[in-house]
């Protein structure tokens, strides 16, 4: 309620010239931030985030008045309220405290009174500067009071991952365009609000029109927090949605909310900006992660340790690890990662990933030379050799949604698989996890859902000629709902559809004509369910909210 109350001032400053124009801010900050399910989620969910957000709109909402009239009592409102997001979050408080001391000071030294400027801006540091030490002194006294004169664990483990803005480029196309193909889950926050990507464009193309400094102190505030969180270590495309993590950016949405009605009503009154608007955006989102692989270069010991030699490795860089067991084993593990007498750390020096037919490690900043040797968790085991591998952004279609589906899901670091025609493979084997390679939640004791719309199952088969595709799955169903409707597609296109009304287990055929599988053998299958649904919003009293549709027990095929 602060929050929208607070953004509502704000947006007097944005568009001075609407009459109302607060109830205008007041509705966009609730439209983008309550309107979509997971943003929603994450606000009543008590990350310090939630707590910052109105006082990192208060600080922007003082420094602007701070701007218009520089007045020492909003000069330490600033402060204060900065110092008082660093008590829980101390790198957003001291960069948006940067942010707000260097744009005000800015103006007031480009004022063309020099002398009266000096004495504003000598009074402005030193109002700034109370404000900033009284938001910090509770902070300050519980936190010597705990810990004394030491670093408490907390900060040291938060030191030990950091930042390294050699992610950024890599973080930018996983986590706001799309994961696909280099990670075969989660979504592209572009992807998945627009939004953001129109209030970004508005962002830039405001300040570089109207030049107020408004847009100068919300385009700095809101591109340099993200690109701060892109620069995470501990920031990765899986966790964007499924962990919650896009609670590091929900504060910044009502702006880019707003600037997105800036760039429309840009858009209408000169049309021609288009001719500049469009490249612009085509930039930001016209890219893939694309993995490639160079080949085995180690052994593996027992199936549990692998074991090889590695050049100087970077954030672009990639060891893949061809391995069954369960994603969230592969995911959350600690595995221990040696490279000579030097241990690698989990979450500050690498991350692992399950990827289509094993697991990927990608370094989180620059390895040594040396002999490396992987130890995973128990739970998972290495079926072949490591190799090593890397990711490349090229320019291309975005892998959204019906945007290129069979490309994005067929470019995959590891080979496929060879299942043998005619055996029933079950989803909790370890070969129906490596042929399941993406869009899928974890297994259960009988199989495993689609997550959301779409689950990929990719395979090689020794011959190539047309096929039977044979599978047994069932509808999440209820008494009451309307039928569910599935589909499975290859390389060209949907290859069958079908409809149930119950929920039992049905066995299906599918005819594939050769034509879907690639010269190599490879055939890739997208099973597609046209309207998911949460069992929480079909079975009352269930806490599930998982978007679920399909539940595929086997599968298998056989020439036709």
């Amino acid at each position: 309620m602060a929050s929208v109350w607070i953004f509502g001032s704000l947006t007097r400053f944005v568009f001075p010239e609407i009459p109302g124009a607060s109830f205008l801010g007041m509705g966009v900050f609730l439209l983008c931030e309550m309107g979509p399910p997971s943003i929603r989620q994450v606000w009543s969910t008590p990350w310090t985030s939630t707590l910052a957000v109105p006082f990192m709109l208060l600080a922007i909402l003082f420094c602007l008045k701070w701007i218009r009239n520089p007045k020492p009592l909003f000069a330490f409102v600033t402060g204060l309220s900065t110092a008082i997001v660093g008590g829980g979050r101390p790198v957003d408080g001291a960069l948006l405290l940067a942010v707000c001391g260097g744009i005000v000071l800015l103006h007031l030294i480009l004022r063309r009174d020099p002398r009266r400027s000096f004495f504003v801006c000598v009074l402005a540091v030193l109002s700034l500067g109370g404000g900033v030490i009284a938001g910090a002194m509770p902070t300050l006294i519980l936190y010597f009071s705990v810990w004394g004169p030491h670093l408490a664990p907390y900060i040291v483990s938060s030191q030990a991952v950091g930042f390294d803005l050699a992610l950024l480029p890599l973080h930018w196309v996983e986590i706001m365009v799309a994961p696909e193909p280099a990670l075969p889950s989660g979504y592209g926050v572009i992807q998945s609000l627009p939004f953001v990507l129109t209030g970004l464009t508005g962002l830039i193309f405001a300040g570089a029109i109207y030049r107020r400094p408004v847009d100068l102190l919300v385009f700095l505030a809101v591109s340099s927090s993200t690109i701060l969180y892109l620069a995470y270590r501990d920031l990765h495309a899986p966790g964007i949605w499924t962990y919650h993590n896009i609670h590091y950016f929900k504060w910044s949405l009502g702006f880019l909310g707003l600037y997105s009605i800036i760039l429309l009503r840009l858009a209408v009154y000169n049309p021609r900006l288009l001719f500049a608007i469009v490249p612009v955006m085509m930039f930001f989102v016209c890219w893939r992660a694309v993995p490639v692989s160079y080949g085995p270069r180690g052994h593996v010991d027992n199936g549990h340790t692998a074991v090889l030699d590695v050049s100087a490795l970077h954030v672009m860089d990639a060891i893949i690890l061809p391995a069954t067991g369960a994603p969230d084993q592969m995911y959350f593990g600690t595995h221990s990662l040696w490279i000579g007498p030097h241990q690698v750390l989990p979450i500050a020096d690498f991350k692992a990933f399950p990827i289509p037919g094993g697991m990927m490690i990608q370094p989180l900043r620059t390895w040594p030379i040396g002999s490396l040797s992987i130890t995973p968790v128990d739970g998972i085991a290495f079926t072949a050799p490591a190799q090593t591998g890397r990711i490349f952004l090229e320019p291309g279609i975005p892998c959204w949604g019906k945007l290129a589906p069979w490309q994005c899901s067929a470019q995959t670091m590891l080979p496929p698989v060879p299942v043998p025609p005619g055996e029933t493979i079950t989803m909790t084997s370890p070969l129906g996890q490596q042929v399941s390679t993406a869009g899928w939640f974890g297994i259960e004791p009988e199989g495993r859902w689609i997550e959301n719309r779409k689950g990929t199952l990719r395979f090689h088969v020794p011959v190539r000629s047309t096929l039977t595709f044979m599978l047994d799955a069932n509808a999440l169903w209820n008494a009451g709902m309307h039928p569910m409707t599935f589909s499975v597609a290859g390389r060209y296109g949907t290859l069958c559809e079908w409809t149930w009304k119950d929920g039992e287990r049905h066995h299906v055929d599918c005819t594939v004509p050769v034509k879907n599988i690639d010269s190599s053998g490879s055939i890739t299958l997208l099973l597609t369910v046209r309207t998911p649904h949460s069992p929480a919003s079909v079975f009352p009293g269930s806490g599930d909210t998982r978007k679920l549709g399909l539940f595929v027990h086997d599968f298998g095929w056989k020439p036709l």
